[in-house]
């Protein structure tokens, strides 16, 4: 009789545990969710996306966010509540800066919740950051020989390696020299040989110039913003009073196929008509010795006598890249605004 007591006593101790933790296991929160991940897509660089990551309460107790952490300072999570009630939704509001990253990439954010079964929720944060476009503008003559080797020995092989956008402005045609005039001085760097490669507020001038430092300036262009204003057709020509000012130009057909200094010469007509240009060809004798008094007259130096294109205007001569400089420009423009 007596161990039918015990046995009794026992099983209804056992009994009473077993309802104990029944209810514990029901009075317990649950966080449910789609999936573990959060793709962005593709991004550019320096850019902030935000994404969100839902889930739900499923338990028949409080879900406590207890903590957030991310893997990477790129990766910024904030939840909507930290205490989430039974039947009820929360999301985490996830936020990714692309900065330089390059490619495909995975971060991670670690939610820390008083769910059983998932103290820790891993999420992982996909995105594919794009490289960054390159733009740049090559300025050229079609008849110039190194025009052609920029273009199929550097260019070409640069746009297979950079993501590269490239734009390609023919001097002759007055709107596209007028372009280069205006972001030469946007640059701070007016004379470049031909021919003249743009890229963000750099400008490159001839062969070796580009060759040497065309692809420095391209990672660079990775690093920091490229870009510059656009610069439309100004459509402006300068005409203060009835004047008119002379400028002499000597010029030698065989050196004239990589060199923009008839194109220069045009764009200043367009914008001072009060500009005449008077142009003489060096091969002709007569012309050869109308030089050659000018240059003693203008006391030009014996090594400096055959350099050309040869430009005279007012007191001052110029030579070759110095024609293009701003200089020119600036004699013309203060002679046509100054007193008669």
């Amino acid at each position: 009789m007596e161990n039918k007591k015990e046995f009794s006593f026992v099983f209804y101790i056992i009994f009473l545990l077993f309802l104990l933790t029944a209810g514990n296991l029901k009075a317990a929160p649950h966080i449910e969710f789609k999936k573990n991940e959060i793709d962005f897509g593709e991004l550019k660089q320096r850019v902030r996306e935000t994404r969100f990551f839902k889930f739900k309460n499923t338990g028949d107790d409080t879900l406590k966010i207890t903590g957030i952490r991310t893997t990477c300072g790129c990766t910024a999570a904030v939840v909507s509540s930290e205490s989430i009630p039974p039947g009820k939704e929360g999301r985490i509001e996830i936020t990714f800066s692309s900065s330089t990253y390059v490619g495909e990439i995975t971060r991670g954010v670690k939610i820390h919740t008083n769910d059983p079964s998932n103290r820790i929720l891993d999420i992982a944060v996909k995105v594919d950051v794009l490289p960054p476009t390159v733009r740049l503008k090559i300025f050229y003559l079609k008849d110039c020989g190194d025009y052609k080797y920029i273009k199929d020995k550097i260019l070409d092989p640069l746009k297979k390696k950079y993501k590269i956008e490239m734009e390609s402005f023919d001097i002759s045609s007055p709107k596209n020299y007028e372009l280069l005039v205006n972001i030469e001085d946007y640059c701070y760097d007016r004379g470049n040989r031909l021919p003249i490669v743009n890229i963000g507020r750099s400008v490159l001038g001839g062969k070796d110039e580009i060759e040497k430092n065309l692809e420095y300036m391209i990672r660079d262009c990775f690093r920091s913003n490229c870009d510059i204003p656009e610069f439309g057709d100004t459509g402006r020509k300068i005409k203060v009073k009835d004047r008119e000012i002379q400028l002499v130009y000597f010029y030698d057909k065989e050196y004239k196929k990589c060199d923009r200094t008839d194109y220069e010469l045009k764009y200043l007509e367009e914008k001072y008509p009060e500009l005449l240009i008077l142009r003489f060809d060096i091969g002709d004798t007569k012309n050869k010795q109308l030089y050659e008094d000018m240059c003693d007259f203008f006391e030009i130096p014996e090594q400096k006598k055959f350099i050309f294109p040869v430009v005279f205007i007012g007191d001052n001569s110029f030579i070759k890249e110095d024609i293009f400089g701003k200089e020119p420009e600036k004699i013309i423009k203060e002679f046509i605004l100054s007193e008669p």
